[in-house]
Parts: C-alpha cells; structure tokens; sequence
C-alpha cells in the first residue's frame, strides 16, 4: 500500500504536493475550522451530509457506484458553498436546502472501499511531521512534476447530478451535466484559468450583479460556460433524458421545451434555468417575494 501511496502522489505535481504539505502543517483546530462545509461562505447554511453508507459507499441511480474518496471534495465543496453564499437573495439562488458532495466513480464496492481506505491512510500518515519529512524527499519539488506530453493523453471526466429540494425526492426531476477533457487536470486548469480571465476582460457581466470581490467561476456566469464548452470532449449540455420524472398528467417537465431548444442551438444555462424554474413552480408554487425557488442538491 505505501509504495501505491507514493507511486500516485508521484504523478502530482510539486507546487500541488507543496500545497497539501503545508495545508496538513497547520495547527489541527485551524484544519478543522476552516474545513467546514460553510467555512467560506457569507451566510451558513445547513447541517451537510456526505450520503454514503459505513464504508464511505453509495450508489446514484443514474450515473451507479460513487466512494467519498475524492481528494478534492473538501477544497471544492467550500468554493461551492461560497457560491451558494454568495447568490443567497439574488434572481440566482440555489435555495436554502442547498448542498454540495464530491466522490469518485467506483468500479466495485471493493475498490470504492480501498480508495476510500489510501485516501484516508495517505492523509493520516502525512499529518504527522516525520512522514512529510521522509516523503518531501521522494516527491516532487515545486515546479517539477509529471511528463507534460505524458499528461496529454491523461483524459479527466466530471458529471454532476442536480436534484431540486422537493417533498418527495424519488419523484424529484435530474438534471446532469457533463465535462469531459482530454489532456488531463492541469491542462484543463489552464484552460478555466484562461478563459475565465477572457469572460472577465471581455464580458464583464457577473452573476447576482457583483462588480468584483472574492467570488467563484460561477459568478462568471453563462458566458465561462459557453467559453469551455467548445473544449470538452463530450456536449456540454444539459441531460434532457434525465428531466424526466412521474408527476402525473399536467405536470409537464419543460424536457420538450429544453430539447427544441437545443435542436436550433447549444442550451443556455441561463435558458435551461428558466424552463426547471417554471417547472418547480408548478409543483411548489412562487416565493412569497414573486422569486422562484430554484433549491438545487448536488
């Protein structure tokens, strides 16, 4: 298991691995506080869970096996939440019940259970001081790494599965978006760092009406989207399929809607946001302020 450990980390990046080090150097109260769900966030939220079983297990209906062994899921999840923070009281709100979980995909229960395993192993034994000592010298320096023409070929692929916060969530609608790129993590950092800095030069338009601050990429708004969309290997849109849901007869989706839609031309976030925002208010009915819910479980 330790030479797995370390073969993995071996294809990190140096400033990554500097990065960890230095974060589970800290102070453990420090790690602790600032690793809650809504550490970053200007409004708390509510109590999160991660939804798996005793063996950090679960399985989604739609995309099959997931293990909480993400090793990004914390970092993530608060930049996440921030967004969600950020949004609260604007035409973009996700609603009040909103939470964010991060897992891989899991081939089998036994190899969800030993990644979950390797990840928890590798950042207990890198907490202690000695073992980040011993390992500094095996792993990567800052701005050594893995083969940039090796990485090329190292495909990353993210799917995403939104349920809207209703009474009955078996019957709930799903949507899904998916990114998938072919030149692996850090190319596709460049990718978001770069057009990201494109939508902020030559857009200017920020969700919730920010004109700057300590925001998210999803404060960029539809135009980031529609800037990546063009690099992914699969069609960046949203799954009509998955709208789908049994409300019965006159509880239509929208699904005809999305799909003639993106029949003409590749779907908006913003237009496909419209559609399920009109859809919840059929079933739940508008706030008492006139603004939709929109309360999205991720």
């Amino acid at each position: 298991m330790r030479q797995k450990l370390l073969a993995s980390l071996a294809n990190v990046s140096g400033g990554t691995l500097e990065s960890l080090m230095h974060s589970l150097s800290r102070d453990p109260n420090v790690l602790k506080e600032t690793s809650q769900a809504w550490a970053l966030s200007p409004v708390e939220g509510r109590e999160t869970s991660s939804a798996t079983n005793v063996f950090g297990l679960r399985h989604d209906r739609d995309i099959g096996l997931l293990s909480a062994s993400s090793a990004t899921a914390t970092t993530n999840k608060l930049v996440v939440h921030r967004t969600w923070g950020l949004l609260r009281s604007t035409d973009k709100d996700y609603g009040p019940n909103f939470q964010y979980n991060e897992y891989d995909r899991a081939t089998s229960p036994l190899s969800g259970i030993s990644r979950v395993l390797s990840t928890g192993v590798l950042f207990g034994l890198l907490s202690f001081a000695p073992v980040r000592n011993i390992a500094s010298r095996f792993l990567p320096n800052p701005g050594d790494g893995p083969d940039v023409e090796q990485t090329r070929n190292s495909r990353i692929a993210v799917e995403v599965v939104a349920v809207p916060d209703v009474t009955e969530e078996e019957r709930a609608p799903r949507a899904l978006a998916t990114f998938s790129y072919p030149s692996g993590p850090y190319h596709a950092t460049a990718l978001f760092l770069a057009q990201g800095a494109a939508s902020l030069l030559y857009a200017k338009k920020l969700a919730g009406g920010y004109a700057g601050g300590c925001l998210t990429p999803a404060i960029l708004s539809d135009d980031f989207m529609q800037r990546i969309r063009p690099y992914s290997l699969r069609p960046l849109r949203l799954s009509t399929d998955w709208l789908e849901c049994g409300q019965g007869a006159g509880k239509p989706v929208g699904t005809a809607k999305i799909k003639a839609l993106a029949d003409v031309r590749p779907i908006a976030i913003d237009n496909a946001d419209s559609i399920i925002r009109s859809f919840h208010v059929s079933m739940n009915g508008p706030r008492e302020n006139g603004v939709p819910e929109s309360p999205l479980v991720a």
